[in-house]
């Protein structure tokens, strides 16, 4: 045992000069006196100036690391601080979205009240416009009664006025029976022939749909008719032109009477000993809402030197009558037979 002690104790001097040798040369290190390592031992230097280049490079590379570090340090720190105001600048737009929010929910709100209101007052308006409909209708169903009470009774009117004229016709036809003077029995003819043209009117208008005026072509004819009837000539035609001619009853009684007295006198004085020939009556509008009669025939002609606005014969004083009471003028036309040309005004004037 002594001898394993004895062999062992070198070793503990050696590695204690060892230590101290290392302490030394890392004392020489920390002062830079590298120069002193170099010289007590080759071997060692060269690994101290290696190990020195390994520090120095790792300390270079440390220094890089460290600024790489600062740097993104920095970028880190930057980055903290635009995220900070990013996040700031968030806040501040929420505010002011939930501020337009709520300023727009107030708005839908004042609206959605404001509607509200507005179908409230449709909804009133509603009943009420119903309610004035149902009063209109009423009044409509009231207004269109009384109208077709109206037209029975206007159509009774005609009826009973048509009666009575034919009944005054008779009586004319039964006295004139009676006169022996063909002159007078010819006056009381003329007088019937007035009376039944206007008969005739009032008979149209009670059989019309329209009480307020008459088809005035379909009137003619048969008023011609009528007229060739009790004249009793032979060989003369009528000609007629009238037509969508409409006119109320303050207008056909007089046209009727007028046109009644010219055929007359035409079938009386134009076609003497038997002549035959053609009466034309025509009914034309202008462009200045006037009515133009003509009634012209082929005859004789109107006799020379007869003043026909100033003479004795009571059918050309009606007739002037007949113009003067349509407010109208009457021209005479003796080349080729007589032509009566009559024209008056057919709207914005009141016929008496």
């Amino acid at each position: 045992m002594s001898d394993n002690m004895a062999e062992t104790k070198p070793s503990y001097e050696a590695l204690a000069a060892r230590l101290a040798k290392a302490e030394s040369y890392l004392q020489a290190i920390r002062s830079g006196k590298v120069d002193i390592i170099v010289g007590a031992d080759a071997a060692l230097s060269v690994q101290l100036a290696e190990t020195q280049q390994a520090l120095e490079k790792r300390t270079e590379e440390l220094a890089k690391t460290n600024v790489t570090l600062q740097n993104e340090v920095a970028e880190h720190k930057q980055a903290q601080e635009e995220l900070a105001k990013y996040r700031d600048h968030l806040e501040e737009l929420v505010e002011e979205r939930t501020a337009e929010l709520s300023r727009t929910v107030e708005e839908v709100e004042r609206q959605r009240w404001a509607i509200m209101n507005v179908l409230q007052d449709l909804s009133r308006s509603n009943k009420k416009l119903a309610l004035e409909i149902e009063e209109r209708k009423q009044a409509e169903e009231q207004v269109q009664a009384a109208l077709r009470e109206k037209e029975v009774l206007l159509k009774e009117i005609h009826h009973r006025v048509k009666n009575n004229m034919q009944v005054i016709s008779s009586l004319l036809s039964l006295q004139a029976n009676q006169i022996e003077d063909e002159h007078m029995r010819g006056l009381f003819k003329e007088s019937q022939n007035r009376i039944r043209s206007m008969a005739l009117i009032h008979e149209k208008l009670y059989g019309n749909s329209d009480l307020a005026q008459i088809e005035f072509e379909d009137y003619l004819y048969t008023l011609a008719s009528n007229i060739f009837r009790s004249y009793l000539k032979t060989g003369i035609q009528f000609i007629i032109e009238a037509e969508d001619i409409f006119l109320d009853i303050k207008i056909a009684i007089p046209c009727g009477l007028l046109i009644n007295e010219l055929i007359s006198n035409a079938l009386k004085y134009a076609f003497p000993e038997g002549r035959t020939g053609n009466i034309y009556i025509t009914m034309c509008p202008t462009d200045d809402n006037d009515l133009v009669i003509t009634v012209r025939d082929d005859g004789i002609g109107f006799p020379e030197g007869i003043d026909f606005r100033d003479t004795d014969s009571f059918g050309l004083q009606l007739v002037n009558m007949m113009a003067e009471q349509l407010s109208g003028t009457i021209e005479l036309n003796s080349k080729e037979g007589t032509t009566f040309i009559i024209t008056f005004p057919v709207k914005g004037e009141d016929h008496e």
